[in-house]
């Protein structure tokens, strides 16, 4: 399990590497590398089965990482609609390995 996600979020980073070589930009913007970052970041976050199976589970530190990146994410939200994509880019990058540590 662990391993799926973290395969799965090395390759969504490194998909956004490439995309964001030419930087275009999307709806309102936003880089489109950062869109489909925030895309990713969140079908990991928000997805409901991962997050029964981590709650299930009764780890703490697999609770308190779920907790931390639900927390990025949401900061990388402001932070997109702050204007301030390098930090969003950041906070999803730390929302996304919180989920593939947890």
């Amino acid at each position: 399990m662990i391993r799926e996600v973290v395969l799965i979020l090395f390759l969504g980073v490194a998909q956004v590497a490439l995309a964001q070589t030419s930087a275009p930009q999307g709806a309102g913007g936003v880089p489109a590398g950062l869109v489909q970052k925030q895309s990713f970041a969140r079908s990991l976050v928000e997805d409901a089965a991962v997050a029964e199976r981590i709650k299930a589970s009764q780890d703490a530190e697999a609770l308190r990482l779920f907790a931390l990146a639900k927390e990025s994410y949401a900061s990388a939200i402001a932070s997109v609609k702050g204007g301030d994509y390098t930090k969003a880019e950041q906070l999803f990058n730390d929302a996304m390995s919180a989920m593939g540590k947890a």
